[in-house]
């Protein structure tokens, strides 16, 4: 903290000089705002970093910041507006406009990681507290992608650190929320959404009752990006519809909402490779199946659910060796000859115990016995089917 101290004034202050140069005349063309704009982002984005690497230790500087912050947003949304309406320029590079409004969202956001749960106590001392929450809902629907993507950021992190900032206007988020993930223009911006829902359902475990009146629309909107095929999305729908199925412990809704594409739910949670998002996911998962059984045994579909159920099992036997996360299960994990397969994760032993039920579970019940389920084993390759027999009998 003493080293703070020699730091984090500097910059704060060189912060305000650039505020005050861009408000007057002689700073007043294009050419000038660009010059400054070169100057801020990069201050901007050391400030947010500092905020999270210095934690709580950066509370006697927060307050300035996030009113500095807040004030940068207002004033930078009012210059955007401006620009689209006058024919000062006839052609607003939107993105490049809005950069400074990205980075004041960054660094509210460094706040929130740096301070966490002390955040909520920030905002009740701040005078610009009122604004904050509007400002928040108008960024993740703003017209600019980078905004929207920064506003979801910090939307997620408060979900993870401070909770009760966004209390207030739950509904309201969680319309914002499914608002994004059914946009088609930005795809970072639907990933932002998709983890920013994510950890609102997190808040949520055991508390249902505020996403019920939204649980029909919330399948509808996640179902399509996990059939999209798109890289990062469908990891990130297959997530974030584990993490819903974990609000209510049963499911909320998956018996009917994914009745017929569990498997390709199942290829999406294979390949999450963060230790969290995937655990999670198949947590969800398993809840949804163990409350409805036809999930996987579906007579139409049973036998490619079932093993791309095997298969994404498998892919929990493939962690990296460094780091506790996770990479996507490979032709070779499969079918080499040399068998590379991994114990169960041993930090993860309440989801390995909840695995080993499901799947015998699903065995046991099978319809068509022992011969229906010793096909679905023979259906997938032979190094997953050594790894079953070793590691699940």
């Amino acid at each position: 903290n003493g080293k703070a101290d020699s730091w984090v004034p500097q910059l704060l202050e060189k912060w305000r000089m650039l505020h005050e140069q861009s408000r007057s005349a002689e700073f007043s063309g294009d050419d000038a705002q660009a010059l400054l704009r070169r100057q801020l982002l990069p201050l901007l984005e050391c400030i947010a970093c500092s905020a999270v690497a210095l934690g709580v230790n950066y509370q006697p500087y927060a307050l300035m910041t996030l009113d500095r912050a807040l004030e940068a947003i207002d004033s930078n949304t009012l210059r955007v507006v401006t620009l689209r309406h006058t024919n000062d320029r006839q052609a607003v590079d939107e993105e490049e406009d809005s950069e400074v409004i990205i980075c004041a969202l960054d660094v509210i956001d460094g706040l929130v990681e740096g301070l966490q749960q002390n955040f909520s106590g920030l905002l009740s001392a701040s005078s610009k507290r009122e604004q904050f929450l509007p400002m928040l809902n108008a960024s993740c629907l703003f017209d600019v992608g980078g905004v929207r993507m920064s506003g979801l950021a910090l939307l997620g992190d408060l979900c993870m650190n401070a909770p009760s900032v966004i209390s207030s206007t739950f509904d309201d988020f969680v319309k914002v929320i499914i608002i994004n993930m059914n946009n088609r223009k930005w795809a970072k911006v639907v990933n932002n959404a998709l983890w920013s829902f994510g950890e609102l359902c997190n808040q949520c475990i055991g508390k249902p009752q505020g996403l019920l009146p939204y649980q029909d629309k919330l399948w509808t909107s996640l179902l399509p990006l996990v059939l999209s095929q798109q890289v990062g999305i469908v990891e990130n729908a297959a997530a974030a519809m584990g993490r819903l199925c974990r609000v209510d412990g049963k499911g909320f809704g998956a018996e009917q909402a994914v009745q017929g594409n569990v498997e390709v739910w199942l290829g999406g949670i294979g390949q999450i490779v963060d230790r969290a998002e995937k655990s999670d996911a198949m947590e969800g998962l398993i809840l949804a199946v163990m409350n409805c059984p036809a999930l996987l045994l579906n007579e139409a579909t049973r036998r490619s659910s079932v093993t791309a159920f095997l298969m994404c099992v498998a892919s929990f036997h493939v962690r990296l060796e460094e780091g506790c996360d996770f990479r996507p299960l490979e032709h070779e994990d499969c079918h080499h000859a040399t068998y590379t397969f991994l114990p169960w994760p041993a930090d993860l032993p309440k989801l390995g115990a909840m695995v080993k039920n499901c799947m015998n579970a699903v065995m046991t019940n099978m319809p068509g016995g022992a011969e229906e389920a010793n096909k679905c084993i023979a259906a997938v390759p032979l190094n997953v089917r050594k790894l079953l027999q070793s590691s699940y009998g």
